[in-house]
């Protein structure tokens, strides 16, 4: 109902609000008591402001539909022949905005949606990579096709086709995948933007005693997005969300600023792109020097594996 989608954007709202406010006393404790720190206060502080970004998830998908999902990404990375992707000069970047947001609205305002989005769910949609880079090309070929093709039929019409031709038969809905995919992307828009509202207070957690709960924090809230792509998509479809390879990075960043050299090791060694692998295991080795924990980096060096092939190196386990 229209009352309870106000009352559900107004509590989202005020837990961000409290939850900034709560990180800013952080930041005043530490400028205040620079002396006489009050590590207890900060962290309840911190770890309050944690509960309330935590229940701001939006939407939560009932099951991990790993196949749908699967469908979904191989029919959207899988552009019909006769369709041009390159965009029109003469249509603009927020003509193309508008018809994905009227795209993303029809799927979810179909009768089988039991997930009720606001205008706000919509717009940060709009501007999350991983379903610009998905949506975008349909929706430019759709603009650019003479026949002026409805991108959301043209999709329905590939997935029954898909589901048909792979499966035999066609019980899965076409309009129920699209919607599966779209709820799994709406939660972890939602845990994407908790994370950037822990991160921008970030320039300002500088004091010693604060820097260590400030990164646990965020190194929480990044692996809910994690272990959301993981949940529901298969390993071979990761590369499809492109925030994965750059959540992986913000990961490794926060923990050797926190010192957090287990959540550091794992997600150097995680992070799916090659070359950031090897650069940050390079940064993980001097701050762990300058640190003085080398005795912890040397224990790591027991479970790494390292091929140098001339120019090339290969990180990972051992």
């Amino acid at each position: 109902s229209t009352s309870t989608s106000t009352s559900s954007r107004a509590n989202k709202s005020r837990n961000y609000l409290v939850a900034n406010n709560l990180l800013s006393e952080v930041n005043a404790l530490a400028k205040s008591n620079a002396m006489d720190f009050d590590t207890k206060r900060s962290t309840e502080l911190l770890d309050h402001a944690s509960i309330l970004l935590k229940k701001i998830n939006g939407v939560r998908v009932l099951m991990a539909d790993s196949e749908s999902l699967s469908i979904f990404l191989k029919i959207m990375t899988d552009l019909p022949d006769n369709w041009s992707s390159n965009p029109n000069r003469s249509v603009s970047e927020e003509y193309m905005d508008g018809i994905l947001t009227d795209a993303l609205q029809a799927i979810f305002s179909a009768e089988s949606s039991e997930v009720k989005v606001t205008k706000e769910d919509i717009k940060a949609l709009v501007n999350m990579e991983t379903v610009r880079s998905l949506f975008m090309p349909w929706i430019i070929a759709s603009v650019n096709n003479n026949n002026h093709v409805n991108p959301v039929h043209m999709i329905a019409e590939r997935i029954g086709s898909f589901t048909m031709d792979s499966m035999g038969n066609s019980s899965i809905s076409e309009v129920e995948v699209m919607q599966h995919a779209l709820h799994v992307f709406l939660m972890l828009s939602n845990l994407l933007q908790r994370v950037a509202t822990i991160e921008s207070h970030g320039s300002s957690m500088v004091h010693p005693k604060v820097k260590a709960p400030y990164a646990k924090m965020l190194i929480k809230a990044i692996n809910d997005v994690i272990e959301t792509i993981q949940l529901h998509a298969r390993k071979e479809d990761y590369r499809h969300f492109q925030e994965y390879a750059a959540i992986w990075s913000s990961l490794f960043r926060h923990a050797l600023q926190g010192k957090c050299w287990e959540d550091a090791f794992e997600s150097c060694l995680s992070n799916p792109v090659k070359e950031r692998r090897t650069k940050n295991f390079k940064r993980l080795v001097l701050a762990m020097v300058d640190a003085g924990a080398l005795g912890a980096l040397l224990n790591k060096m027991l479970f790494i594996n390292i091929d140098c092939n001339g120019n090339d190196e290969e990180i990972g386990r051992a």
